[in-house]
């Protein structure tokens, strides 16, 4: 019997850990471009509280073999815009910075930072960032401590917490293994 409730227990334990882990949304060929597609679902990297309310939702992308970070961010309701070149900083849990930059201009629009029906009718920005391979090696080995994100009118940012910090590296992990992900 007891041997019993320690396995209970065991598998108690490492369900968080298995239980966070991501899916791929989309793995297809274009039909006309016939570019392959794979995304990951999206997920929350950054949540603040009443004194921060920033809030920062990501997915990962492979088109071909090129590598996007794609965000989803809505930051107190305001109208924003990030400038083409705009700047994403990923602060690694050694120190380490990692500047990501905006492939394109974006404003703001009504639902555009929403990943579902929570935001739907508040100002948010959608875009992407291109990660090449020696900063994609990188974040397949060291996760993430801080996060900063510049908009044309200034910086928000953020600490992670403790499931968020290995986020990107799961997602990455998910678009070069697809079809090991349930």
């Amino acid at each position: 019997m007891k041997n019993y409730y320690s396995r209970y227990l065991f598998i108690l334990l490492l369900s968080p850990i298995f239980s966070y882990s991501q899916k791929i949304a989309e793995n297809k060929i274009d039909d006309f471009t016939k570019t392959s597609v794979i995304r990951t679902t999206w997920d929350n990297l950054y949540k603040g509280g009443l004194s921060n309310p920033f809030w920062i939702s990501i997915r990962v992308s492979k088109l071909n073999s090129s590598y996007w970070i794609d965000i989803k961010t809505m930051n107190d309701n305001k109208v924003q815009s990030i400038q083409e070149g705009g700047k994403f900083l990923l602060m690694l849990t050694n120190d380490s910075i990692i500047e990501l930059n905006n492939n394109k201009y974006v404003i703001s629009c009504i639902g555009c930072g929403a990943t579902g029906f929570i935001g739907s009718g508040g100002e948010g920005i959608e875009t992407s960032f291109l990660l090449n391979d020696s900063l994609k090696g990188i974040l397949q080995k060291i996760p993430l401590k801080k996060i900063r994100l510049y908009f044309t009118d200034g910086y928000v940012e953020g600490e992670l917490k403790n499931k968020q910090t290995e986020l990107i590296l799961k997602d990455i992990y998910a678009v070069d293994n697809p079809h090991s992900i349930k």
